[in-house]
C-alpha cells in the first residue's frame, strides 16, 4: 500500500465512524449520498425553521448536526445574532447497511429567530404555535 493510501484509508474510516457536519442544501441539491445536509423554510422575515442532519456514521454524532444547524442559522440571519427555540435532536438508523453495520444519522430541527427580525421571542413562539 502506498503512503497516500495509508493516510487516506484511516481518514475515510474515521469520517465514516463519526459522521460529519454537512453543508449540503437538500432543497436545492437533492439528497446527499452520505445522508447529511439541511432543509430550511422562512416563516416570516427573520424567522426560520431549520432541519440539519449529520452525515452517516457508525454512531450518531449529534455535535455534527448541531454545527450544521448553527452554521445554517448564521447564514440565514447574516450573523451569529439569533435565538433558537423549540429545538428537537434525534438519531435514526439509515436504510443502508455497510459491512454488517447500519449507519446512523443525527439530526436537529428547530427555529431560529434572527436579531434583525423585529419581533420578540414570545411573538415568534406564538406565531409558530398558532393553529393553521
Amino acid at each position: 500500500m502506498t503512503r497516500s493510501w495509508k493516510l487516506l484509508v484511516p481518514a475515510m474510516a474515521a469520517a465514516f465512524l463519526c459522521g460529519c457536519a454537512s453543508t449540503h442544501d437538500i432543497q436545492r441539491e437533492g439528497h446527499h449520498p452520505l445522508g447529511g445536509g439541511f432543509n430550511d423554510s422562512q416563516l416570516r422575515q427573520g424567522l426560520f425553521r431549520i432541519d440539519a442532519k449529520s452525515n452517516l456514521g457508525i454512531v450518531a454524532d449529534i455535535s455534527s448536526a448541531r454545527l450544521a444547524w448553527k452554521l445554517r442559522a448564521e447564514q440565514l440571519c447574516g450573523s451569529s445574532e439569533f435565538q433558537e427555540f423549540a429545538v428537537h435532536e434525534y438519531s435514526v438508523d439509515s436504510h443502508l447497511r455497510y459491512m454488517g453495520v447500519t449507519p446512523k444519522i443525527a439530526g436537529r430541527v428547530g427555529y431560529a429567530l434572527c436579531a434583525s427580525a423585529g419581533i420578540s421571542a414570545a411573538d415568534a413562539i406564538a406565531f409558530v404555535r398558532r393553529p393553521y
